[in-house]
């Protein structure tokens, strides 16, 4: 930033006294959000001007919206900052392999939070086996939102969904995970049910998950 400034308007500031006319000029030192370069923003706009109020108009009408959403956890830990003695950096003796299991999952409008685990990558037949799932605990027309993954635009699932009088589908726009409120799910399970956690075997990590999934619940009920 003292840069920035110095170049553009030949003021150099001290670094001390430019923290100061920052934060007087409103400013404040924040992380900043990543997005997909790939994303196109005006079919974000198109998207959020003209899905978003059918999707409320549906809400209105007595309609469940389900977000939906898949990610995987390994063995490798979330590291994250904790409390230690001055000069001893914590050390995490943590599995280097990928090992990992996947997990497909659904919040709703109604706060239920539902969630099949798999030991290998998610495919289309899960997918299917979860949408049933969901219809199952979920009552009336329900709208699943989703992004566009090749195992979401399967014939068997265009067929399924055709043969669901009270499913529907609304795909998310390309590289938009901000738009889908269940990656702060997966964001919260990793950075504080699985920050530093160092499971030995995969059997480790689903006994973790189904703590972090009962958390989840409660929070959301």
């Amino acid at each position: 930033m003292r840069k920035a400034i110095g170049l553009k308007f030949d003021v150099w500031y001290h670094v001390d006294h430019l923290s100061r006319l920052l934060h007087a000029w409103g400013f404040s030192r924040q992380k900043p959000t990543k997005r997909a370069a790939e994303q196109d923003q005006e079919a974000v706009i198109a998207w959020i001007e003209t899905v978003v109020p059918e999707l409320e108009k549906k809400m209105e009408d007595g309609e469940t919206l389900a977000f939906l959403d898949e990610v995987g956890f390994s063995l490798k830990p979330t590291v994250s900052r904790t409390w230690a003695p001055c000069g001893q950096s914590p050390v995490l003796d943590a599995k280097t392999n990928w090992d990992k299991v996947s997990t497909i999952g659904a919040i709703t409008t109604t706060g239920q939070f539902l969630q099949q685990t798999h030991q290998a990558a998610v495919k289309g037949t899960q997918v299917i086996q979860f949408l049933t799932h969901l219809l199952r605990h979920v009552a009336g027309k329900v709208t699943v939102i989703l992004d566009n993954a090749s195992i979401h635009k399967t014939k068997a699932l265009s067929a399924f969904v055709a043969g669901e009088v009270c499913l529907s589908l609304k795909y998310l726009p390309p590289y938009s995970p901000e738009l889908n409120p269940i990656e702060l799910i997966w964001a919260y399970v990793k950075q504080h049910m699985l920050a530093n956690f160092c499971p030995k075997d995969l059997l480790t990590l689903k006994s973790r998950l189904v703590q972090a999934w009962q958390r989840v619940r409660y929070l959301s009920s």
